[in-house]
């Protein structure tokens, strides 16, 4: 079982573990010795400075309530030859090689984090029925499969989390939720003890396929890097489908896939999670445009 502390904005998130899981999957050999695994979600919010302002005052407004705990309850997901279709959305077969300057050995540089393939700026509107805070406290993994073999692997399961999805960027004169994504922004670092991972998200979509359901989908990249030396230890890529459906109990209920790519692009393992969320105050988050980002 794994404990951690992770914040989603809208579909990528940013874990911090707490402790680093001990089970019969420390003989897997895509199980890192600090707990990581590839193939659990693992993000950057799109705009991380006004993410975590975000956050705090959320954090702030909230700080005396008391919040139940989530049940989760799966989601039918079609599984086609190392691909995942959620939605109508699928998994790439394979994504772009990384350029040299990011490969192992070589010595880490700041650049190497946004060097190309960077997807442009954009915004997406946000279905009022998703567009507000939610929070849940745990995942399941439910499978985890090798590629291109096929070979099935013994999943993480249970996550003890603590999450917030934040939907949403501002609101319009009209009242359309918007979210913004700045890839300028969509970076950042976690220490893993011997090595610190510096990620990036270069790719963002939405997309809404249901009058309760949206895929988001997200790409990354993901640089381990040595604090003894400064040299790349290891490179991967992952892609990430979460598919969000509101329930008729009002929860946010979240089928996510997870794709992993190594440093040329080929796939090597495909992962399954399902967790369930509640909405949390302020409704009527975002705000205006104009508006201060401040829960009332």
């Amino acid at each position: 079982m794994i404990f951690a502390k992770q914040f989603r904005f809208f579909g990528l998130s940013l874990i911090v573990l707490a402790s680093a899981h001990a089970s019969a999957q420390a003989n897997d050999k895509n199980i890192a010795s600090d707990g990581i695994s590839p193939g659990q979600p693992l993000r950057l919010p799109p705009d991380a400075n006004s993410t975590q302002e975000i956050l705090n005052k959320i954090n702030n407004a909230q700080k005396k309530m008391h919040l139940p705990a989530a049940k989760i309850k799966p989601n039918p997901v079609v599984s086609s030859e190392g691909s995942k279709l959620i939605g109508g959305v699928s998994h790439s077969v394979s994504v772009q090689p990384l350029p040299q300057i990011q490969r192992p050995g070589r010595i880490f540089r700041g650049e190497a984090v946004t060097a190309g393939g960077t997807q442009r700026g954009k915004k997406f509107q946000v279905p009022d029925w998703m567009a507000g805070v939610w929070q849940r406290s745990q995942a399941r993994e439910l499978s985890r499969v090798e590629l291109p073999s096929g070979k099935k692997l013994s999943p993480v399961g249970m996550q003890i989390a603590k999450v917030k999805d934040v939907f949403g960027t501002y609101r319009d004169e009209s009242g359309k939720a918007w979210q913004v994504f700045d890839p300028l922004k969509a970076t950042g670092q976690v220490d893993r003890g011997h090595s610190i991972d510096y990620h990036r998200v270069h790719s963002y979509d939405l997309v809404i396929t249901g009058p309760k359901t949206a895929v988001v989908e997200v790409q990354a990249t993901h640089t381990m890097v040595s604090k003894a030396n400064r040299k790349i230890a290891n490179v991967y890529q992952d892609e990430e489908l979460n598919k969000y459906t509101l329930l008729p109990s009002g929860r946010l209920q979240t089928d996510s896939s997870v794709k992993v790519f190594d440093m040329n692009g080929k796939a090597f393992l495909l992962t399954r999670s399902v967790s369930s969320e509640f909405r949390l105050p302020p409704n009527n988050w975002p705000p205006r445009a104009q508006s201060q980002l401040t829960p009332n």
